[in-house]
């Protein structure tokens, strides 16, 4: 009975939990590039102008709280530059694709830059949490931890290979090993 995937050195749970955590920062990168590409046409079109438009076509109280917040974040806006905009958002979006791309192929390499990543936002997280005590900071602080908990582990298990992932992993590579003979031995016959 196989445990592991054809070419793996990991279960097929493990994979598949690789596999979901690359799916879901693959679509924080699309979601930078989104972001970056909204923030472009804002300061490109004058930011105060583009939120005055909005909070008017939604309708909404000019001296109400979603408008004000909308100002506010427009007169943050109207003073960034549209290349840097466009640097921090291809960086953090370059970052996110190469780290689904190496979680998706296994490689050590993407889990170490998801584990690092994701350390980096824990203290930002612990801190909404205990200002802001709801269940959305809360959860996303456990899933953050979670998938930092889950990739450090796996960095440290292909350090400390136990007895059995061993054998399992030999028994893999004999496998392939095996199949790739057979290629040859196919192509020798013809």
């Amino acid at each position: 009975m196989k445990l592991l995937p054809q070419g793996s050195i990991w279960s097929a749970r493990d994979v598949a939990a690789l596999r979901t955590i690359a799916l879901f920062e693959a679509l924080k990168a699309l979601l930078a590039l989104g972001l970056a590409a909204g923030a472009v046409f804002f300061l490109r079109h004058g930011v105060h102008l583009e939120a005055t438009d909005l909070v008017a076509d939604l309708g909404l109280d000019p001296v109400g709280l979603i408008a004000r917040v909308m100002m506010g974040i427009a007169t943050r806006l109207e003073g960034m530059r549209v290349v840097w905009v466009i640097s921090v958002a291809l960086a953090y979006a370059l970052l996110r694709f190469a780290e689904s791309w190496g979680l998706w192929h296994e490689r050590a390499w993407g889990e170490w830059i998801g584990a690092l990543s994701g350390v980096v936002y824990l203290p930002l997280e612990i801190h909404g949490v205990i200002l802001h005590q709801t269940w959305q900071r809360a959860l996303l602080l456990a899933t953050n931890l979670a998938v930092v908990l889950f990739l450090a582990f796996h960095l440290w298990r292909r350090r400390h290979p136990s007895r059995l992932r061993r054998a399992l992993m030999q028994e893999n590579q004999d496998g392939m090993q095996a199949s790739a003979s057979a290629v040859v031995i196919e192509q020798d016959d013809r």
